[in-house]
């Protein structure tokens, strides 16, 4: 019987719940993650740098500013990342 109730119940009150973030709506803070490929943390620029892969061709064009930056580290990330999307395309 309580097998029945929350197969009936637990799909109205999951809907029901506003506080539930829809992460379909999240953008990524792709001039953010740029700036971090050149942060003093490895662990951060490695971070950006799986993110922005991850979010591809819709990062193209902050990366291709990013090729001219004067941060070199910035610059070669940015590089690197722009051949990997073009490779998964």
């Amino acid at each position: 019987m309580l097998h029945f109730f929350l197969a009936l119940a637990l799909p109205t009150l999951l809907l029901a719940d506003d506080s539930v973030p829809n992460f379909a709506a999240v953008t990524p803070d792709i001039p953010k993650l740029v700036a971090e490929l050149g942060d003093d943390s490895y662990l951060v620029r490695e971070r950006a740098e799986a993110q922005l892969l991850r979010i591809g061709a819709e990062a193209f064009a902050e990366l291709q500013q990013a090729t001219k930056s004067d941060d070199v580290e910035i610059a070669q990330r940015a590089r690197q990342i722009i051949s990997q999307i073009e490779q998964n395309d």
